[in-house]
């Protein structure tokens, strides 16, 4: 039976769900790093992102980032600083 909500069971509690969401640009285009990799390692980003209560994540990414043989280093320190 349905509660006429329009996807659910019958006495389903119905729960708002709020999305807070953040696009990461980076990987969609070469070097396929992800934006300001060069500035700040990853858990300092991921750490600002929660502390920001983002709950949503887009990282558009092309294929041939995750087919390439090569990786591009993940931490501001392995980067050759211009």
């Amino acid at each position: 039976a349905d509660d006429g909500g329009g996807g659910g069971a019958a006495g389903a509690a119905r729960v708002r769900l709020i999305v807070k969401g953040i696009s990461w640009s980076g990987f969609e285009s070469s070097p396929c790093v992800l934006g300001g990799m060069r500035h700040r390692p990853l858990h300092e980003y991921l750490s600002l992102i929660k502390r920001a209560d983002f709950n949503a994540l887009r990282v558009p990414f092309a294929a041939h980032a995750l087919t390439s043989p090569t990786q591009p280093p993940l931490c501001a320190s392995q980067w050759e600083m211009e």
